[in-house]
């Protein structure tokens, strides 16, 4: 699970921010920076008018976060659904859902696939095909 962390500009923690694999948040008193990415050596928002931000990796990694008074960063964990979300969510396919109760009688499938999924019910699985009943 993620934790946010406590910005002190070392150089780990610049090593630690540039290799995030999913992306990081920077933090400072006013706002949080939307999901930050690095790839090809740039670095891109998810909040961002124009999609590449001058920055480039660690040196101007660190200009960036000291620039803009980051105080706390967050680390985005991985997620194991997380091409699924991408794939629904630029594709708008639909997402079938089984879930299963706390009383062990088995999964519950719902009856159609989703195109608007809630991606955060306990006990489910989700999948681009839909399942098959257990015998």
């Amino acid at each position: 699970m993620s934790e946010w962390k406590k910005y002190t500009s070392s150089d780990e923690q610049i090593a630690e921010i540039s290799s995030a694999k999913n992306g990081f948040v920077c933090r400072n008193n006013e706002s949080d920076s939307g999901i930050l990415t690095i790839k090809y050596g740039q670095l891109f928002s998810d909040k961002s008018e124009y999609p590449i931000l001058n920055a480039m990796w660690s040196g101007s990694l660190k200009r960036f976060v000291e620039t803009h008074n980051t105080t706390h960063y967050l680390i985005i964990s991985d997620d194991p659904l997380r091409e699924m979300k991408i794939r629904q969510s630029q594709t708008g396919q639909p997402v079938w859902i089984r879930t299963k109760d706390g009383s062990n009688h088995g999964w519950h499938y719902h009856d159609i696939p989703y195109t608007e999924v809630n991606w955060n019910i306990l006990n489910a699985e989700y999948s681009f095909t839909e399942f098959k009943e257990e015998a």
